[in-house]
């Protein structure tokens, strides 16, 4: 996600935030508003059969290295 944390991180690197979205399947860094929008599905379509899961927000990150 595109937060300040992860900025500091990509520049404490030497790298670009565009560098850094390279090495990500989809080729683009999440925004905090990307969670909302996915949250606001959730409720508006009133989604019950989320029950105990993890959701990762990653971009991809997490099922390209596993």
């Amino acid at each position: 996600m595109n937060t300040e944390r992860l900025a500091d991180l990509i520049k404490t690197s030497g790298k670009t935030m565009e560098m850094f979205a390279e090495n990500l399947p989809t080729k683009r860094v999440g925004d905090p508003d990307d969670i909302g929008k996915f949250v606001k599905s959730i409720v508006e379509n009133k989604i019950t059969s989320l029950n105990g899961v993890t959701i990762n927000f990653d971009m991809g990150l997490s099922h390209y290295i596993l």
